[in-house]
């Protein structure tokens, strides 16, 4: 599936759902609705593997960082069950410190990477290592 801001694809041969993010949405609002999009898009397969590539988003939002932590990836581990979420992010070296050095984002950082999760998150610059890392 593909629009202008974001592609979603399933890959059933790896049983990899894959988000990946083109551009920079022009309402900051409209994250969530596109996380949203894949969610549902996502449905039909159940994958526990997923690689979301935030690569061409370069600045993290903080309300939005804490509804993907709160909201969205519960909804996401919930669809995945009984198997643990795998969930890559696919991060550019510009995202990986505005992720990791903003204060503000702290406590969704806190709570997306927290142990005894329903989900297991990891961050990569690296697309290779990071479907490894999810097939493993």
């Amino acid at each position: 599936m593909l629009n202008d801001v974001i592609s979603l694809a399933f890959r059933p041969d790896l049983g990899v759902f894959t988000m990946r993010w083109l551009e920079e949405p022009t309402q900051p609002a409209d994250v969530q609705g596109y996380y949203e999009q894949a969610l549902d898009a996502a449905r039909p397969h159940h994958p526990a593997c997923w690689l979301i590539d935030v690569r061409r988003r370069p600045m993290p939002d903080p309300h939005v960082a804490l509804w993907f932590g709160t909201t969205w990836l519960p909804q996401v581990a919930a669809l995945a069950a009984p198997r643990t979420l795998r969930l890559a992010y696919l991060l550019s070296p510009l995202r990986q410190r505005a992720t990791f050095d903003d204060p503000a984002l702290a406590p969704a950082n806190a709570r997306i990477l927290a142990p005894n999760q329903l989900y297991v998150v990891e961050t990569f610059l690296d697309e290779g290592a990071a479907m490894r890392w999810l097939l493993s």
